[in-house]
């Protein structure tokens, strides 16, 4: 969506006159107040866009204590308290040296790993409405516990009907209406910190939450995330040192990928790695070489 598309979206959503919106605005309001950012929070004016938020207490209770934590710690522990959107978009920026300070990215690079799962039933309850069929109908087996939980979904192990093992993933439940939701509102804030904030312009926070929209929306169209998987498993299956997990598209829906299982060693594990006998030197040539083919001979790249 261009800029203009994401103002009248805005606008659509009425972020700032919807009970339920204003709420979720006070929330974020006292979670970065309650962190030590009052003091930003106070010079948002937001009581000329919002006439009723002094009535709220976000504004009259700024705490005046110094914390102990370092400013992008505070950042990290906003995003995390925040949840999902926040905490995505925090990862997102992990990756991302050329806007953000070494010292906030290693923070939330921390982010990775602390988004809950939601409960059991409730995924159970999604394959079976996205399938039209109990899930141990559909699975010979179906682990209900949680191998990994992110933002947008979470994953459990499973065993096809044939016998191959794979992995389920699911997306949360109304998850696009919290992101959209949560996302027009900080559209809102980021032009109320470029238009009073002179200090913070140079992160260009429009642009920044602009890019985090166009990004999560790609990651919440599961079809999409299917189709581009399919197309790299057909690409590397030539390749000796790099795969692609296939995808089972009678296992998949707009909520709902079943991927191949492949099993494996995180790149990060560098300990790990090492007791391994893995020869780092080697495994980075592969990387390069592999995206140097994709970028410059696909003209597909594939961060995982």
């Amino acid at each position: 969506m261009n800029p203009e598309g994401f103002v009248h979206f805005m606008k659509l959503l009425n972020v700032t006159r919807t009970y339920r919106n204003l709420l979720r605005i006070k929330e974020i309001l006292q979670v970065l107040t309650k962190h030590g950012f009052g003091h930003i929070v106070s010079r948002l004016n937001l009581a000329i866009y919002i006439p009723n938020l002094r009535h709220l207490g976000i504004l009259t209770d700024i705490p005046s204590y110094l914390f102990e934590d370092s400013a992008a710690v505070r950042v990290r522990l906003v995003l995390q308290e925040l949840g999902p959107t926040f905490v995505k978009l925090g990862q997102i920026l992990s990756g991302r040296p050329d806007i953000v300070p070494d010292h906030f990215i290693q923070e939330f690079k921390l982010l990775q790993d602390h988004v809950p799962p939601f409960p059991v039933e409730k995924a159970l309850e999604i394959v079976r409405e996205e399938f039209k069929s109990a899930p141990h109908e559909i699975f010979l087996k179906f682990e209900e516990e949680v191998l990994a939980s992110g933002s947008i979904g979470q994953v459990h192990c499973a065993l096809l009907p044939g016998g191959e093992e794979v992995i389920v993933k699911i997306k949360r439940p109304g998850i696009e209406h919290i992101i959209s939701t949560d996302v027009a509102i900080l559209r809102f804030f980021a032009e109320l910190v470029e238009k009073y904030i002179e200090e913070m312009k140079i992160f260009q926070p429009v642009m920044i939450v602009d890019e985090f929209w166009r990004t999560i929306q790609r990651e919440m169209d599961f079809t999409a995330e299917a189709a581009y998987t399919e197309k790299f498993h057909s690409l590397l299956m030539q390749e000796e040192a790099v795969s692609s997990p296939r995808v089972y598209w009678q296992y998949t829906t707009s909520n709902v990928i079943t991927l191949q299982k492949l099993k494996g060693v995180n790149i990060g594990e560098t300990e790990l790695l090492g007791e391994m006998a893995i020869d780092l030197k080697v495994l980075a040539s592969r990387l390069v070489s592999s995206f140097m083919k994709q970028y410059f001979v696909w003209g597909l790249f594939h961060a995982d």
